[in-house]
């Protein structure tokens, strides 16, 4: 009674915290009320379409049926995989939330269920909520045990996640190699699960009352008899996270070193932020991997096209959607938010002498220089690839330039609106999570409008003819460009201003 009592008392504060927060604070008014309309919106689309394939499936059989909604909660799971994973890095192991919670009088049993009750209220909710309302439009009574089976493998799925997060850090973050050995396994293993997954057909998928029952159970063993373990899981990946020192690693390679010396030349603030990103990507290992996988993006075109040739869509306009799509993955990969990870480092800039426009347009630069230079590159490899002629390599170029110039500008001027001048980025876990994630609310809504636009372009370039596409595309690059620029232009003011 005592601990359910501690634990009330607790998810009670943190109710109160969220319902000030959404009082007081008009960013976070407008960033939930935008994930609130765009919740509505899956949902009544999401209702829609799987009450038309609902139908389809059941004139296929029973088991065909059970096979595609089988399909359909695993690919809602692994949603709400990778936000749980995201929640568990953001908030139970932060340095303000995690560092609070620790001071507190609980047991190991009732930090787990509070970081648990946590990682379920601010990161996976919103996904389950649409993912039930999608399996409404399954007839009949069966629909209990498949909203059942959603619940609890939403629930449990981001339990397994969450301990898998925290084995990660405790075990594999003290050696690096092993981190990296690690990565390359669970690349390996997602691949082999499409793989499997493409192919369900040939397996009969077990049944929902079934797993609901399984579930059930390995969820009242986690937060029952192994909530104690798991609890003391979280309290060592805690500790090693926080007692891990970052090592000081300024071995630079004689690519980048050469890069730096002609940059160097350039006496510009462009050049200067060019010559700090070389240095600070330069020496991160993870952005070396990146080279052979952005590689490896290529291979699947044949594929691909094979499978978009039937709508009409031309290999050219194909090849520029393609290329533009793998572009802009590195740059969501690589920078998420490049003004939002900035963090408090951003006041130097701002108490630098230099105007908001001379800021805005080199940290612009900054992003559009490299990510143009690997379109070009990737475009003249994929062309060389398939022998594609010259001139239609070139036309191809400037399609890509044309579909990734706008959301690359949305993106990196639109991140501004991320920035908080009070996050100090300390620590390679922090720096991490703060630099290279989609860690925030409106990180993921900035991603969401980024490949709406790009859609948009897209279905320009593909119905219109090629001279009246490329002319839309160029008018809007251009506004995209003149609105942020003035919207950062403004939202830097006021940061500015609210020191």
């Amino acid at each position: 009674m005592i601990a359910m009592s501690k634990l009330q008392a607790l998810v009670q504060m943190q109710v109160l915290s969220t319902c000030n927060a959404w009082r007081y604070d008009t960013r976070m008014r407008v960033t939930w009320s935008i994930g609130l309309l765009l919740a509505l919106v899956g949902g009544i689309w999401g209702i829609r379409s799987l009450h038309q394939q609902v139908l389809i499936w059941q004139m296929e059989g029973v088991v065909q049926l059970q096979n595609h909604l089988w399909l359909v909660l695993l690919g809602g799971w692994l949603g709400i995989g990778m936000l749980a994973v995201l929640a568990t890095l953001r908030d139970g192991l932060s340095e303000q939330e995690a560092s609070l919670l620790f001071t507190l009088p609980l047991t190991s049993s009732e930090r787990f269920w509070l970081l648990s009750a946590s990682i379920l209220l601010h990161g996976p909710g919103i996904w389950m909520v649409l993912l039930a309302s999608a399996l409404t439009a399954i007839p009949g009574w069966q629909l209990l045990s498949w909203l059942a089976l959603c619940i609890l493998g939403s629930c449990f799925i981001s339990l397994c996640c969450l301990l898998c997060t925290l084995l990660v850090i405790y075990y594999l973050w003290p050696a690096p190699i092993l981190v990296r050995i690690g990565a390359v396994i669970g690349m390996i293993a997602v691949t082999t699960t499409a793989v499997v997954l493409s192919i369900v057909r040939q397996f009969v998928m077990p049944d929902p009352l079934l797993s609901d029952l399984f579930l059930l159970l390995g969820l009242l063993i986690c937060l029952g008899p192994g909530a104690s373990l798991c609890g003391v899981l979280y309290e060592k990946a805690f500790y090693t996270l926080q007692g891990q020192l970052r090592r000081s690693n300024t071995r630079t390679s004689l690519v980048i070193n050469w890069l730096c010396v002609c940059l160097g030349k350039w006496r510009s603030v462009t050049g200067a932020m060019l010559v700090k990103e070389l240095l600070y990507q330069g020496r991160n290992p993870w952005n070396w991997l990146r080279i052979p996988v952005t590689l490896v993006y290529l291979l699947p075109f044949p594929w691909c096209y094979a499978l978009i040739a039937s709508r009409g869509m031309t290999r050219d306009v194909f090849m520029a959607v393609y290329l533009a799509f793998v572009v802009l993955l590195n740059l969501i990969d690589a920078a998420p938010s490049p003004f939002g990870s900035e963090g408090n480092r951003l006041t130097l800039y701002l108490t630098a002498p230099l105007t908001t426009r001379a800021l805005l347009r080199a940290k612009l630069l900054t992003y559009l220089l490299p990510l143009w230079c690997l379109a070009i590159v990737l475009g003249i490899a994929l062309g060389g690839w398939l022998q594609s002629a010259f001139f239609t390599m070139i036309l191809v170029l400037v399609q890509v330039l044309l579909l990734i110039s706008g959301p690359m500008i949305l993106l990196i001027l639109g991140s501004i609106w991320d920035e908080d001048l009070n996050i100090a980025v300390e620590g390679a876990a922090q720096a991490f999570l703060i630099e290279q994630l989609p860690s925030t609310p409106r990180r993921l809504w900035l991603i969401g409008l980024m490949y709406l636009l790009f859609v948009t372009m897209l279905v320009l370039l593909w119905k219109l003819p090629l001279l009246l596409a490329c002319m839309l595309l160029v008018g809007i690059d251009l506004a995209v460009l003149w609105g942020l620029l003035s919207f950062a232009q403004y939202y830097l003011h006021r940061l500015f201003r609210q020191g």
